[in-house]
């Protein structure tokens, strides 16, 4: 992977928010080298925005049709080398206002996206934090529901797995979780049921699926009315 060394510089300004009250902020001056920018298809002319990347410390540079956006800058020459220099608000990246003198700064290219990783003089701000914590436990529930909903309907098909997972989606909270928990909520309610093949039932006098079945059962159990399919 092709890394390339820029800077970075920060300026804390007071400035107004969209509700028009003054906030503390700060403004970045990005040096990048041309090849970089390149790399990703970003040149003198276009439209970019820079954002806050998917891991802590990371700032991520790409091309955007927004029409606020700025534009990239031409290249300027600085000791023999071209470099573009972009601005950007720091509180789009989770970055505390700070002031810091122009900084190096290492840039990846990942995704189509230019990825700075930010040096460890530049602070970021409690809500980065925050939302790094929240995506780890965004990412292991989605996890461990995958793993979950696997060992519910293990051994079961078709609507009798759809009841299962019906339950299940919901923590099981006062909804039939399985077959013989239909059959033995509409019994207690005072209904006939009995099976007449492998995918219909008769419920008292008329012919219904497990779908309906379910459904019923869960009024009765003061669940949210969802067929079973």
């Amino acid at each position: 992977m092709d890394t390339y060394t820029g800077k970075i510089g920060l300026l804390k300004v007071r400035e107004a928010n969209t509700n028009r009250k003054m906030v503390t902020n700060c403004i970045g001056r990005l040096q990048i080298p041309a090849a970089a920018l390149e790399e990703i298809g970003l040149r003198a002319g276009d439209r970019y925005a820079v954002k806050t990347g998917e891991n802590d410390g990371e700032i991520v540079i790409f091309r955007t049709s927004n029409a606020k956006s700025k534009r990239v800058s031409e290249p300027h020459s600085v000791r023999f080398e071209r470099y573009h220099f972009l601005e950007f608000s720091g509180g789009t990246c989770r970055i505390a206002a700070q002031d810091l003198d122009l900084t190096d700064i290492e840039f990846f290219v990942r995704d189509g996206q230019l990825i700075g990783q930010l040096p460890d003089a530049v602070l970021t701000t409690h809500s980065q934090e925050v939302a790094r914590r929240r995506k780890e436990a965004k990412d292991a529930k989605r996890a461990s529901k995958c793993h979950d909903f696997r060992e519910v309907i293990n051994g079961l098909r078709g609507a009798a797995a759809a009841v299962a997972l019906d339950a299940w989606r919901y923590d099981m909270k006062e909804r039939p979780t399985n077959v013989e928990h239909v059959l033995w909520v509409l019994r207690e309610e005072g209904h006939r049921v009995s099976q007449i093949s492998e995918r219909l039932w008769r419920l008292d006098d008329v012919t219904a699926n497990l779908g309906d079945l379910s459904e019923l059962a869960q009024k009765y159990k003061g669940g949210l009315v969802l067929v079973a399919a």
